[in-house]
């Protein structure tokens, strides 16, 4: 069942370009009205839709546009058509290239790891040699330590 919205003509001529992916500049350009006016209209359905990005506006005007879905696959279908658009994943971790992309990625990571267990390495090795098993005293020299 779709959701009901009443929404002025500019309400939704802008939530159907954020549907489109388009950004601010784009929309007013196209609805001949100052980025501005856009701004102030997407605010407006943010508060209405109750969500705080254009993606939640997007994602709000489009189920409520949505018609009647009465079996799993049309759901299924539904839900493939929209997910690719909400990604979290950045593009150059999920193009062409991406299987290159997350290798390097991780190897970055594992080379940060280990280059700060050396790190750690190094100095633990550089205060033991310091004290050496002996503690210096001002004005009388090495004295070993007494346990």
């Amino acid at each position: 069942m779709a959701l009901e919205l009443e929404l002025t003509q500019r309400q939704r001529e802008v939530a159907e370009g954020l549907v489109a992916g388009k950004n601010i500049p784009t929309i007013a350009e196209e609805l001949g009205i100052t980025e501005s006016r856009v701004n102030q209209i997407v605010r407006a359905l943010k508060d209405r839709f109750k969500v705080e990005t254009q993606a939640g506006i997007a994602a709000t005007f489009r189920r409520s546009s949505a018609t009647e879905i009465h079996s799993a696959d049309e759901v299924a279908e539904e839900f493939a058509d929209h997910s690719a658009d909400e990604t979290l994943v950045p593009d150059y971790l999920n193009g062409p290239n991406a299987t290159v992309n997350r290798v390097t990625a991780i190897l970055a990571l594992a080379f940060l790891i280990s280059a700060i267990g050396l790190a750690l390495v190094l100095f633990a090795t550089t205060m033991s040699d310091a004290s050496d098993g002996k503690v210096e005293i001002e004005g009388q020299g090495d004295r070993p330590i007494s346990t």
